[in-house]
């Protein structure tokens, strides 16, 4: 994804990056401590080892990566999918349809350790992708961090999409859209996207207030 979005999370847990030694001190002796120099995010989109390709396509837009299968059981919908028939076939190719490139990429590269970073307008896509693949861990990174990327300008548009696409986070994350429109309602009736609400988005502004 692009930067100069807002950082979620920190890299995955499976990620170890480089490093020195460094001491530390416990309560009766001095630990030197060897970091790895192992780091999971050079293997990323990269055919070494690869034992698995993830197609991810929406609206004619597609995009193939490599995968390693050890990095993307770290998602319920990856674990499930691979450790199915399908994966019992020997079919080494997940197509998922309905999922921007761009985000898909992204998640992709949170599970080999790399940061995940959220434009504004990539964070309604982000947060009905997170649900799809079930994503437990940046489900709960991002309902810290979802009130800092509302804005009134779009916050009844994610408020309708995760309504409408986030079925197993739908109550948390509208609580934090709702608790946003009480707090800014005059902000968002001046913005254009109130003077363009559609029927179903008013109907929704009400009930989440």
């Amino acid at each position: 994804m692009a930067t100069g979005g807002t950082r979620l999370m920190d890299p995955s847990p499976f990620a170890a990056g480089f490093g020195g030694g460094e001491a530390r001190r416990t309560t009766d002796q001095c630990v030197n401590t060897v970091r790895s120099p192992f780091d999971a995010r050079s293997f990323f989109n990269s055919p070494l080892y690869s034992d698995i390709k993830v197609t991810f396509s929406c609206d004619g837009d597609k995009t193939t990566i490599y995968a390693h299968r050890m990095a993307l059981h770290q998602s319920s919908y990856f674990e499930k999918a691979m450790d199915s028939s399908w994966a019992e076939s020997g079919n080494a190719h997940l197509i998922i349809d309905g999922v921007r490139p761009d985000v898909g990429q992204a998640i992709v590269a949170f599970l080999y350790g790399a940061d995940l970073e959220v434009p504004q307008n990539q964070l309604l896509p982000l947060l009905t992708t997170i649900d799809r693949l079930m994503m437990s861990d940046l489900e709960d990174v991002c309902s810290d961090h979802i009130h800092a990327l509302l804005r009134p300008q779009n916050v009844l548009e994610i408020a309708a999409g995760i309504a409408e696409g986030c079925p197993s986070m739908h109550r948390a994350w509208l609580s934090i859209c709702s608790a946003f429109i009480a707090d800014n309602e005059e902000a968002i009736r001046r913005t254009d996207a109130f003077r363009s609400i559609s029927r179903d988005a008013m109907m929704l502004m009400i009930a989440v207030r």
